[in-house]
Protein backbone atom coordinates (compact mmCIF):
# COMPACT_ATOMS: atom_id res chain seq x y z
CA UNK A 1 0.00 0.00 0.00
CA UNK A 2 1.26 3.44 -0.94
CA UNK A 3 0.59 5.56 2.12
CA UNK A 4 1.67 9.17 2.41
CA UNK A 5 1.85 10.77 5.84
CA UNK A 6 1.33 14.50 6.09
CA UNK A 7 2.80 16.33 9.09
CA UNK A 8 1.79 19.82 10.17
CA UNK A 9 4.91 21.37 11.73
CA UNK A 10 5.70 24.79 13.19
CA UNK A 11 7.31 24.99 16.62
CA UNK A 12 8.36 21.45 17.51
CA UNK A 13 11.97 20.39 17.19
CA UNK A 14 13.39 18.97 13.98
CA UNK A 15 14.66 15.97 15.94
CA UNK A 16 11.12 15.15 17.06
CA UNK A 17 9.74 15.34 13.51
CA UNK A 18 12.72 13.37 12.15
CA UNK A 19 12.10 10.62 14.70
CA UNK A 20 8.45 10.41 13.63
CA UNK A 21 9.43 10.32 9.94
CA UNK A 22 11.92 7.51 10.60
CA UNK A 23 9.22 5.53 12.40
CA UNK A 24 7.01 5.89 9.30
CA UNK A 25 9.66 4.74 6.80
CA UNK A 26 9.68 3.55 4.09
CA UNK A 27 6.46 5.47 3.42
CA UNK A 28 6.69 9.02 2.10
CA UNK A 29 6.38 11.80 4.67
CA UNK A 30 5.36 15.27 3.46
CA UNK A 31 6.00 18.07 5.94
CA UNK A 32 4.16 21.38 5.93
CA UNK A 33 6.49 23.49 8.06
CA UNK A 34 5.85 27.12 8.95
CA UNK A 35 9.35 28.57 8.60
CA UNK A 36 8.10 31.95 9.83
CA UNK A 37 7.85 30.40 13.30
CA UNK A 38 11.03 28.32 13.15
CA UNK A 39 13.40 29.25 10.35
CA UNK A 40 16.27 26.96 11.35
CA UNK A 41 14.49 23.67 10.66
CA UNK A 42 16.05 20.89 8.62
CA UNK A 43 15.43 17.17 8.22
CA UNK A 44 17.59 14.94 6.07
CA UNK A 45 15.81 11.70 5.37
CA UNK A 46 15.14 9.88 2.12
CA UNK A 47 11.43 9.53 2.80
CA UNK A 48 10.85 13.22 3.69
CA UNK A 49 10.04 16.19 1.50
CA UNK A 50 8.71 19.65 2.33
CA UNK A 51 5.67 21.50 1.01
CA UNK A 52 6.59 24.56 -1.04
CA UNK A 53 5.21 27.97 -0.03
CA UNK A 54 3.77 26.84 3.33
CA UNK A 55 1.02 28.86 5.00
CA UNK A 56 1.37 30.76 8.25
CA UNK A 57 -0.12 28.51 10.90
CA UNK A 58 -0.99 28.78 14.57
CA UNK A 59 -3.18 27.32 17.29
CA UNK A 60 -6.85 27.97 16.64
CA UNK A 61 -6.41 30.22 13.58
CA UNK A 62 -7.54 29.80 9.98
CA UNK A 63 -3.96 29.42 8.72
CA UNK A 64 -3.76 25.95 10.27
CA UNK A 65 -6.79 24.75 8.29
CA UNK A 66 -5.50 26.51 5.19
CA UNK A 67 -2.17 24.76 5.67
CA UNK A 68 -3.83 21.34 5.83
CA UNK A 69 -5.70 22.03 2.57
CA UNK A 70 -2.42 23.21 1.03
CA UNK A 71 -0.70 20.04 2.25
CA UNK A 72 -3.44 17.84 0.75
CA UNK A 73 -3.23 19.70 -2.55
CA UNK A 74 0.55 19.29 -2.63
CA UNK A 75 0.27 15.54 -2.02
CA UNK A 76 -2.31 15.17 -4.77
CA UNK A 77 -0.07 17.04 -7.20
CA UNK A 78 3.32 15.57 -6.36
CA UNK A 79 2.78 12.20 -4.63
CA UNK A 80 1.24 8.90 -5.69
CA UNK A 81 -0.68 7.27 -2.88
CA UNK A 82 -3.57 5.01 -1.94
CA UNK A 83 -4.14 6.64 1.43
CA UNK A 84 -3.26 9.87 3.23
CA UNK A 85 -2.88 10.13 7.01
CA UNK A 86 -2.56 13.49 8.76
CA UNK A 87 -0.25 13.64 11.79
CA UNK A 88 1.23 16.18 14.17
CA UNK A 89 4.82 16.15 15.49
CA UNK A 90 3.40 14.87 18.79
CA UNK A 91 1.97 11.74 17.14
CA UNK A 92 3.65 8.35 16.91
CA UNK A 93 2.62 4.99 15.48
CA UNK A 94 1.83 2.55 18.28
CA UNK A 95 1.27 -0.51 16.09
CA UNK A 96 3.45 -1.90 13.30
CA UNK A 97 2.96 -0.13 9.99
CA UNK A 98 2.35 -3.49 8.31
CA UNK A 99 -0.85 -3.76 10.35
CA UNK A 100 -1.91 -0.28 9.28
CA UNK A 101 -1.18 -1.15 5.65
CA UNK A 102 -3.34 -4.26 5.92
CA UNK A 103 -6.11 -2.25 7.55
CA UNK A 104 -6.06 0.36 4.79
CA UNK A 105 -6.02 -2.34 2.13
CA UNK A 106 -8.99 -4.25 3.51
CA UNK A 107 -11.17 -1.57 5.11
CA UNK A 108 -14.17 -0.51 3.04
CA UNK A 109 -14.38 3.06 4.33
CA UNK A 110 -13.24 6.02 2.25
CA UNK A 111 -11.95 8.06 5.18
CA UNK A 112 -11.48 7.84 8.93
CA UNK A 113 -12.20 10.54 11.47
CA UNK A 114 -14.24 10.97 14.65
CA UNK A 115 -16.94 13.61 15.01
CA UNK A 116 -19.87 14.80 17.12
CA UNK A 117 -23.08 16.04 15.50
CA UNK A 118 -24.04 19.45 16.88
CA UNK A 119 -27.61 19.03 15.58
CA UNK A 120 -28.31 16.08 17.87
CA UNK A 121 -25.67 16.10 20.61
CA UNK A 122 -26.65 18.65 23.26
CA UNK A 123 -23.46 18.39 25.31
CA UNK A 124 -21.31 18.89 22.21
CA UNK A 125 -23.53 21.77 21.05
CA UNK A 126 -23.07 23.62 24.33
CA UNK A 127 -19.33 22.97 24.47
CA UNK A 128 -18.59 23.94 20.85
CA UNK A 129 -21.57 26.03 19.69
CA UNK A 130 -20.16 29.41 20.76
CA UNK A 131 -17.03 28.91 18.66
CA UNK A 132 -18.66 27.14 15.71
CA UNK A 133 -21.66 29.37 15.00
CA UNK A 134 -20.37 32.84 15.92
CA UNK A 135 -17.47 34.95 14.58
CA UNK A 136 -14.52 34.95 16.98
CA UNK A 137 -14.18 38.25 18.81
CA UNK A 138 -17.74 39.43 18.17
CA UNK A 139 -19.92 40.63 21.05
CA UNK A 140 -22.34 37.71 20.66
CA UNK A 141 -19.35 35.32 20.65
CA UNK A 142 -18.12 36.72 23.96
CA UNK A 143 -21.59 36.65 25.51
CA UNK A 144 -22.25 33.01 24.62
CA UNK A 145 -18.71 32.08 25.63
CA UNK A 146 -19.30 33.66 29.05
CA UNK A 147 -22.58 31.77 29.42
CA UNK A 148 -20.79 28.55 28.54
CA UNK A 149 -17.99 29.30 31.01
CA UNK A 150 -20.46 29.78 33.85
CA UNK A 151 -22.23 26.59 32.85
CA UNK A 152 -18.99 24.58 32.62
CA UNK A 153 -17.89 25.57 36.12
CA UNK A 154 -21.14 24.32 37.61
CA UNK A 155 -21.14 21.05 35.68
CA UNK A 156 -19.05 17.92 36.14
CA UNK A 157 -15.76 17.06 34.46
CA UNK A 158 -14.26 16.96 30.99
CA UNK A 159 -14.77 13.73 29.07
CA UNK A 160 -12.85 12.79 25.92
CA UNK A 161 -15.04 12.29 22.90
CA UNK A 162 -14.27 12.24 19.16
CA UNK A 163 -10.68 13.20 19.90
CA UNK A 164 -11.84 16.36 21.68
CA UNK A 165 -13.39 16.98 25.10
CA UNK A 166 -16.89 17.73 26.34
CA UNK A 167 -18.21 18.85 29.72
CA UNK A 168 -20.40 16.12 31.20
CA UNK A 169 -23.45 16.99 33.35
CA UNK A 170 -23.20 16.45 37.07
CA UNK A 171 -25.86 14.50 38.94
CA UNK A 172 -27.80 16.41 41.59
CA UNK A 173 -27.45 19.93 40.19
CA UNK A 174 -28.85 22.79 42.20
CA UNK A 175 -31.44 25.31 41.02
CA UNK A 176 -28.80 27.80 39.84
CA UNK A 177 -26.94 25.14 37.86
CA UNK A 178 -30.15 23.97 36.20
CA UNK A 179 -31.02 27.55 35.22
CA UNK A 180 -27.56 28.08 33.70
CA UNK A 181 -27.86 24.76 31.87
CA UNK A 182 -31.21 25.64 30.32
CA UNK A 183 -30.07 29.13 29.41
CA UNK A 184 -26.92 28.01 27.61
CA UNK A 185 -28.81 25.19 25.86
CA UNK A 186 -31.37 27.70 24.60
CA UNK A 187 -28.77 30.25 23.47
CA UNK A 188 -26.63 27.59 21.78
CA UNK A 189 -29.60 26.30 19.79
CA UNK A 190 -30.44 29.85 18.71
CA UNK A 191 -26.86 30.33 17.50
CA UNK A 192 -26.99 27.01 15.65
CA UNK A 193 -30.25 28.02 13.96
CA UNK A 194 -28.78 31.30 12.73
CA UNK A 195 -30.72 33.61 15.05
CA UNK A 196 -27.52 35.40 16.15
CA UNK A 197 -26.14 35.68 12.64
CA UNK A 198 -26.08 33.62 9.45
CA UNK A 199 -24.06 30.44 9.10
CA UNK A 200 -23.68 27.94 6.23
CA UNK A 201 -25.26 25.02 8.06
CA UNK A 202 -28.48 23.45 6.83
CA UNK A 203 -30.07 19.99 6.50
CA UNK A 204 -27.68 19.43 3.59
CA UNK A 205 -24.66 20.59 5.58
CA UNK A 206 -25.08 19.59 9.19
CA UNK A 207 -22.56 20.96 11.71
CA UNK A 208 -19.97 18.60 13.21
CA UNK A 209 -16.85 18.96 15.33
CA UNK A 210 -14.10 16.42 15.84
CA UNK A 211 -10.41 15.70 15.96
CA UNK A 212 -8.46 17.19 13.06
CA UNK A 213 -6.23 14.13 12.59
CA UNK A 214 -8.08 12.29 9.83
CA UNK A 215 -7.09 9.74 7.21
CA UNK A 216 -8.52 9.61 3.70
CA UNK A 217 -8.24 8.05 0.26
CA UNK A 218 -7.25 10.22 -2.74
CA UNK A 219 -10.81 10.90 -3.94
CA UNK A 220 -11.73 12.18 -0.48
CA UNK A 221 -8.58 14.32 -0.41
CA UNK A 222 -9.63 15.84 -3.74
CA UNK A 223 -13.06 16.60 -2.26
CA UNK A 224 -11.52 18.21 0.83
CA UNK A 225 -9.25 20.41 -1.28
CA UNK A 226 -12.16 21.48 -3.48
CA UNK A 227 -14.52 22.23 -0.59
CA UNK A 228 -11.77 23.64 1.63
CA UNK A 229 -10.95 26.16 -1.11
CA UNK A 230 -14.54 27.19 -1.81
CA UNK A 231 -14.76 30.97 -1.22
CA UNK A 232 -18.04 30.76 0.70
CA UNK A 233 -16.75 28.04 3.02
CA UNK A 234 -13.42 29.79 3.50
CA UNK A 235 -15.12 33.12 4.23
CA UNK A 236 -17.17 31.58 7.04
CA UNK A 237 -14.71 29.23 8.68
CA UNK A 238 -11.81 31.66 8.66
CA UNK A 239 -13.82 33.90 11.02
CA UNK A 240 -14.52 31.31 13.73
CA UNK A 241 -12.26 30.09 16.51
CA UNK A 242 -10.50 26.73 16.05
CA UNK A 243 -11.90 26.28 12.53
CA UNK A 244 -10.01 23.02 11.90
CA UNK A 245 -12.07 21.19 14.53
CA UNK A 246 -15.30 22.09 12.73
CA UNK A 247 -14.21 22.37 9.08
CA UNK A 248 -12.86 18.89 8.39
CA UNK A 249 -15.39 17.04 10.56
CA UNK A 250 -18.24 18.93 8.86
CA UNK A 251 -16.91 18.37 5.35
CA UNK A 252 -16.19 14.67 5.89
CA UNK A 253 -19.49 13.81 7.54
CA UNK A 254 -21.55 15.67 4.93
CA UNK A 255 -19.59 14.26 2.00
CA UNK A 256 -21.56 11.10 1.29
CA UNK A 257 -18.35 9.08 1.60
CA UNK A 258 -18.13 6.17 4.00
CA UNK A 259 -16.44 7.47 7.16
CA UNK A 260 -14.96 5.08 9.70
CA UNK A 261 -13.62 5.63 13.19
CA UNK A 262 -10.39 7.59 13.52
CA UNK A 263 -7.04 5.82 13.38
CA UNK A 264 -5.85 7.83 16.41
CA UNK A 265 -6.25 7.60 20.15
CA UNK A 266 -5.92 11.03 21.77
CA UNK A 267 -4.76 11.54 25.34
CA UNK A 268 -7.14 12.86 27.96
CA UNK A 269 -7.54 16.64 28.14
CA UNK A 270 -6.40 19.21 30.68
CA UNK A 271 -7.51 22.81 30.17
CA UNK A 272 -8.71 22.17 26.65
CA UNK A 273 -5.50 20.47 25.44
CA UNK A 274 -4.44 16.81 25.49
CA UNK A 275 -2.11 15.95 28.36
CA UNK A 276 1.36 14.59 27.61
CA UNK A 277 1.47 10.80 27.38
CA UNK A 278 3.44 9.20 30.21
CA UNK A 279 4.86 5.70 30.58
CA UNK A 280 1.98 4.57 32.77
CA UNK A 281 -0.49 5.52 30.02
CA UNK A 282 1.06 3.15 27.47
CA UNK A 283 -0.73 -0.11 28.38
CA UNK A 284 -4.13 1.48 27.81
CA UNK A 285 -3.01 3.14 24.59
CA UNK A 286 -1.41 -0.01 23.21
CA UNK A 287 -4.57 -1.99 24.01
CA UNK A 288 -6.83 0.53 22.23
CA UNK A 289 -6.58 -1.10 18.81
CA UNK A 290 -5.67 2.28 17.28
CA UNK A 291 -2.67 2.74 15.02
CA UNK A 292 -1.45 6.16 16.18
CA UNK A 293 -1.42 8.05 19.47
CA UNK A 294 -1.17 11.69 20.44
CA UNK A 295 0.21 13.61 22.40
CA UNK A 296 3.85 12.64 22.99
CA UNK A 297 6.30 15.22 24.28
CA UNK A 298 8.64 17.26 22.09
CA UNK A 299 11.79 15.36 22.99
CA UNK A 300 13.05 12.49 20.82
CA UNK A 301 15.08 11.20 23.78
CA UNK A 302 12.17 10.97 26.22
CA UNK A 303 11.69 7.45 27.64
CA UNK A 304 8.08 7.15 26.49
CA UNK A 305 8.86 8.15 22.88
CA UNK A 306 11.89 5.88 22.71
CA UNK A 307 9.90 2.97 24.15
CA UNK A 308 7.16 3.30 21.52
CA UNK A 309 9.57 3.83 18.62
CA UNK A 310 11.74 0.89 19.68
CA UNK A 311 8.70 -1.35 20.07
CA UNK A 312 7.46 -0.60 16.56
CA UNK A 313 10.99 -0.96 15.14
CA UNK A 314 11.52 -4.38 16.73
CA UNK A 315 8.27 -5.69 15.33
CA UNK A 316 9.15 -4.36 11.86
CA UNK A 317 12.58 -5.99 11.93
CA UNK A 318 11.03 -9.27 13.03
CA UNK A 319 8.57 -9.15 10.17
CA UNK A 320 11.38 -8.46 7.70
CA UNK A 321 13.19 -11.54 8.95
Amino acid sequence: MRIVFGIMSAVHGAGTVAQLAEALAPHEVVVHHDFSQQADFEIRAQNVRFVAQPKHTGWGIWGFSEGIVHLLDDCLRHSTFDYFQLLSPTCLPIRPLAEFEMFVRNDRNDAHGDAMALDSDTDALVHYGWRTFLPAGSLRFHLLRRMYGSYAVSMGHMRRRAGLCVVTPRVGKGLGARFRERSVHWASRMARDGMFGPNPFSPGMAPYVGSTWFGARPNVCEYLVRKGSDPEIVDYFRRIQFPDEALFATLLHNSGFRIGAANHIISTFVGGRPRWIQMHHLPRFLASGKYFARKFDDDPHSPVRRTVVERVRRVRETELG
